[in-house]
Parts: C-alpha cells; structure tokens; sequence
C-alpha cells in the first residue's frame, strides 16, 4: 500500500465520521441529513475508488 493510499483512506475514514456526527445532530431538518448522508456516500466512494485504482494498476503492470 502506497502512502499516498493511505492518506487517502484516513481522510476517507475521518469523513466518514464527521458525516455520521453531522447526521446524529441534523435534528431532523432535511437539508442537513442529506449532506450528511452524502458526505458519507462521497467518502465511501472515494474508498471504492481508491481501492480500484490499486488493483488496476497492479492488474497493468503484471501484464507489461
């Protein structure tokens, strides 16, 4: 795992968590419970990402 990948993926995890918090304290209002509900959407996303860019890499450089 690079380090830059790592980097990543903490930053991922820490979004994560903010968008839980910000979801336990919308109250209930819309507005802040979708933006809650995409910033976890967008962090596991960008995990997703990041992850298939590790196996299409190694999956490149096998096959050169």
């Amino acid at each position: 795992m690079c380090s830059s990948d790592l980097v990543v993926g903490v930053i991922a995890v820490i979004m994560i968590i903010i968008g839980g918090l910000r979801y336990i304290t919308s109250g209930g209002d819309s507005n802040n419970t979708k933006g809650a509900k995409d910033t976890i959407l967008y962090a596991i996303i960008g995990l997703v990402v990041v992850a298939m860019a590790q196996v299409i890499v190694k999956f490149v450089l096998n096959k050169v």
